[in-house]
Order: C-alpha cells, then structure tokens, then sequence
C-alpha cells in the first residue's frame, strides 16, 4: 500500500533501493541481511503494554546498524507539573512560562484518551521521560524531539547505543 501510493511521486527512490517497505511482524525478530537506513513507527508503541513496546524496539535494534535510525512517532503528553530535569520537548509552555508545562485544562483530552487506552487496550501514551526510559531499555538513545505546533504528537529521533 505504501509504495502504491508514494510510488508515484518518487519512482527514483524505488527503483535505486534507498526506499524499500517490508512486511513484518513487531514481535518477531526482523529479517537477515538488512541494513536500515532509519525505521519509522508511526503510532504504534502506544499501542501495546510497556512489555510489548520493549520488544518491539529490542527486535528492530538487533536488526540495526550502528549508523541506523528509529523515529517514534507518537503522541508525547506534557509533564503536569514543572520538573527541573526535563529535557527539551517534556514540556509545552515556553521556558520562563509561568504557565503549567500542559498547558492545564486545554490539553486534558490526551490524557483522558490515555487512560481510555489504557482501560480498554492496555496501552497508552507516554511522557518524554517514559519513551526515553522504553528507548534505553531496549539499546536505543533518543537523541532528538521535534513536537507538532499545538499538537501531543511529536517525533523522536533514536540512535542505536
């Protein structure tokens, strides 16, 4: 399905090999022989209980190369509370702000669509300091975070360690 519909566009891509999209199921270790450039999970790990996300990340770290990247796609629910060890990316208020890090009320419904996750799927989304933690675990450094303008969803940017 993917590349029916980037194929098109960048039909170079395809037929060099730098894009290539390739079936596969989280939970099983990934296939012999690649060397990935970058993987991409979009909306995915909050998706599956802690247990689960760190066997996904651990299978697609074994399948890496030391030049490799992961980049987590996910929502990222601000810190309610200040915390002074944050990294960049934990909060959504400026720094300085006299604004709580959520941003209060006006981001309530991520959290609520959480713990609705976590109720019916048991999974849910993470803070900055959880898929950092996940990341660690499993042999992978998150390294950047890039958040969508007035969105929880943000992208991660992990490298192998």
């Amino acid at each position: 399905m993917a590349s029916a519909a980037w194929g098109e566009q960048h039909k170079e891509l395809f037929a060099s090999g730098r894009i290539t999209y390739e079936p596969q199921d989280f939970f099983e270790p990934q296939p012999e022989g690649l060397k990935p450039g970058v993987f991409v999970l979009w909306r995915i790990l909050h998706n599956w209980p802690k247990d689960a996300c760190h066997k996904i990340l651990k299978n697609l770290r074994s399948a890496a190369t030391p030049e490799t990247k992961l980049i987590i796609i996910d929502p990222i629910l601000p810190l309610a509370c200040a915390d002074d060890s944050s990294a960049d990316g934990a909060t959504l208020a400026p720094k300085g702000s006299p604004l709580l890090p959520n941003l209060g009320k006006a981001n309530a419904g991520g959290y609520y669509f959480s713990l609705t996750m976590l109720a019916l799927m048991d999974g849910k989304d993470g803070t900055l300091h959880e898929y950092t933690e996940l990341a660690d675990a499993a042999g992978w450094r998150v390294e950047r975070v890039v958040r969508a303008e007035g969105s929880l969803v943000g992208y991660m940017t992990c490298v192998p360690v």
